[in-house]
């Protein structure tokens, strides 16, 4: 064998050695790190609602039905889940900041991460501004079920987790949003940015873009501004019309609101 042609074998087995190290090194990941974020509009609509549904079965009280929807091995292993929620009323909501996704098998395991809310009418009342909960989806059978979980134990049981099966029971099939139009992507951005101007001033700041932080250079500044004005305990709705001007109404009452308004200069 030529010189040349060794030192080719020889580049070629270490390019084999590393990249067999590297999908090693990959395989050995446990769940919680290989967790991605969900960028598709209609899982993260589907799998929010399937959640909101849990909630609201648990303001109703309804048994039956969050048994049917709760992952069986955690049933198994937690009979008093619901202390845990007995403040929960049918104006309950899940607020959603993000849900991450790993695919188990040919199945997917959601960990949804958001606040729940009480949408009360005089206010809006925060039930848990760290809420976890895990949504395993099962292909094969087009069902779902729901994993409560916790600050502490959420990670440990994301990794615990290494086969997806559930059984439909004609409550958990999956739910698929095939249309995900540009206002409900609005009203979700609304939503979240005014619960974070309400609940976490910082988190509501960093979002800003450029524009707006020349209006608001400091974080303290923009606290400021937003302590002044009147958005704790009110609702806020915001409007553009076709010609691009933009109402903000904060609302206190029926019929009792201000408005800030922004009228768009053509000239």
């Amino acid at each position: 064998m030529k010189k040349d042609d060794k030192k080719t074998l020889i580049v070629i087995l270490v390019v084999c050695v590393i990249c067999g190290a590297i999908i090693f090194l990959a395989s050995r990941k446990n769940n919680f790190e290989k967790l991605a974020i969900v960028n598709d509009y209609s899982t993260f609509f589907s799998v929010t609602q399937e959640v909101n549904n849990y909630i609201n079965y648990i303001a109703m009280g309804n048994m039956t039905t969050i048994n049917d929807l709760l992952n069986s091995k955690f049933i198994k292993n937690n009979t008093d889940n619901l202390i845990l929620y007995d403040n929960y009323s049918p104006l309950t909501s899940l607020k959603v900041n993000r849900i991450d996704y790993v695919k188990i098998g040919k199945n997917y395991l959601y960990f949804v991460v958001g606040v729940i809310v009480d949408n009360g009418f005089e206010s809006v009342k925060i039930i848990d501004d760290n809420f976890k909960v895990l949504v395993l989806h099962d292909l094969l059978s087009n069902s779902y079920s729901i994993y409560p979980v916790n600050n502490d134990n959420y990670k440990n049981t994301i990794n615990s987790i290494k086969n997806i099966n559930v059984v439909n029971n004609n409550e958990n099939e999956i739910i698929t949003i095939k249309s995900v139009k540009d206002i409900d992507i609005c009203k979700l951005y609304f939503s979240n940015f005014v619960s974070k101007l309400l609940n976490n001033t910082e988190d509501a700041y960093n979002l800003l873009g450029d524009t707006s932080k020349k209006k608001y250079p400091t974080y303290e500044y923009f606290k400021k501004y937003i302590n002044d004005n009147e958005y704790k305990d009110s609702r806020v709705y915001s409007v553009i019309d076709s010609n691009d001007n933009s109402y903000t109404f904060t609302e206190n009452g029926v019929m009792n609101y201000r408005v800030n308004f922004y009228f768009n200069n053509r000239e």
